[in-house]
């Protein structure tokens, strides 16, 4: 698990949580962008200051190129790293 101090943080800055599964084949055609901004307009309307996510390694780039930033990464088990990331909104 986390650190408490980072578990904190997620929730005072990126209270709310996505989670995202896609089939392979929709990948890579704007789905999960589409999803990702929808949620964010609905968060913004309500006033929620951020988005945090856990994610293993592979999603990681897709998360950081439409804007989430790397808050924390833990080893879940030996080489397999789960990343909390966070989008403000």
């Amino acid at each position: 698990a986390y650190p408490i101090e980072v578990r904190e943080r997620l929730l005072r800055e990126y209270p709310a949580h996505l989670h995202i599964n896609l089939r392979s084949n929709a990948r890579g055609l704007g789905a999960g962008r589409r999803l990702v901004e929808a949620f964010s307009q609905d968060l913004k309307i309500r006033n929620v200051p951020g988005i945090h996510v856990h994610c293993g390694e592979k999603p990681v780039g897709f998360y950081l190129k439409i804007g989430f930033q790397e808050i924390a990464k833990i080893e879940f088990r030996p080489g397999v790293w789960v990343y909390a990331l966070g989008l403000r909104l």
